[in-house]
């Protein structure tokens, strides 16, 4: 295997690594609204629609994309030769979006289960949701 070919192996772990975790905060969401449809479907729509978005976008810019892999002899390096076209820029706009609906539904759970943590009637369980929910915000922070 040359080092171009193990590049092409990373990246596709990467882009992997990170639908699975989409997925996961997906379906955490999920559970703290209560098994929510409307959650289901809202993220789920959403996540549909970044993938077609990114797909087009990236479709659209590599039409006349000029590459190379090896840019002197025995450096391999996978390059775009020519300037990036001015609407590359859209293509991060999707996970943009989407991610910050997903952080904002994680927000307002929170407050919304912060409120309901000083009623006298507690739930068991609490502080694990607290928990999950406090993961959720900190990974869109991050």
């Amino acid at each position: 295997m040359t080092f171009a070919e193990s590049s092409i192996c990373n990246k596709d772990y990467c882009i992997s690594q990170r639908n699975l975790t989409t997925v996961i905060l997906q379906m955490r969401l999920y559970v703290l609204y209560n098994n929510s449809k409307k959650i289901l479907f809202l993220t789920g729509g959403a996540y549909i629609a970044e993938i077609v978005v990114m797909s087009t976008m990236q479709g659209l810019v590599e039409v006349n994309v000029d590459t190379a892999n090896e840019l002197a002899p025995g450096i391999f390096i996978c390059t775009d030769l020519s300037a990036p076209p001015k609407i590359f820029y859209s293509f991060w706009l999707a996970p943009l979006i989407f991610e910050s609906i997903l952080c904002i539904l994680a927000i307002m759970i929170g407050i919304q289960r912060s409120k309901d943590h000083f009623r006298p009637a507690l739930i068991s369980g609490t502080r694990l949701v607290n928990v999950i929910v406090m993961g959720n915000v900190i990974y869109f922070v991050v």
